[in-house]
This record gives C-alpha cells, sequence and structure tokens, in this order.
C-alpha cells in the first residue's frame, strides 16, 4: 500500500485508490483494516499522539486469494522516506 500523510486540522483520510471496487468486493475490511494499523503506529509515535493528519490512500496491491484484514492490517505500517 502507498500512502501519503500531510498535516490537516483534524485526522481525515481520503481513499484516492483506483481499484478501490475491487478491494470493498473482496470483504476484507478496505480501507479500515489499514487505517486501524496505521492509527495504532500514529498514537504511539515517539514525539507524541499524532491524529491531525490528512491520510491520502493512493495505491493499493492486493491478490483474490492472498489479500486479508490482517494482510492489510500490516500493510498499514509506516515506513518513512526520507
Amino acid at each position: 500500500m502507498q500512502l501519503t500523510v500531510h498535516p490537516a486540522s483534524v485526522f481525515e483520510v481520503e481513499d484516492a485508490v483506483a481499484e478501490k471496487k475491487e478491494l470493498e468486493r473482496l470483504r476484507i475490511g478496505w480501507p479500515d483494516a489499514a487505517i486501524f494499523r496505521l492509527l495504532d503506529v500514529l498514537m504511539v509515535a515517539e514525539s507524541g499522539p499524532l491524529y491531525k493528519v490528512r491520510v491520502v490512500l493512493e495505491k493499493a496491491w492486493y491478490h483474490h486469494v492472498d489479500s486479508s484484514v490482517s494482510a492489510f492490517r500490516q500493510a498499514g505500517d509506516i515506513k518513512v522516506r526520507e
């Protein structure tokens, strides 16, 4: 999954993933599972809870057999690019 996080006045999520209809049909809880994991990470950030952010979901890769709630929850882990 590819996403960007921007400063904002409140927490918000924009689902800009082109394949979101296909992901919804898989019944894997798209995008909730990925967002819940992202929230887990943001709430225990080193500098303190980060909740005033705008998250833009940009891309998601999936497979009809291997995609699951747990897989997308793990995909919500943040990897910071410098």
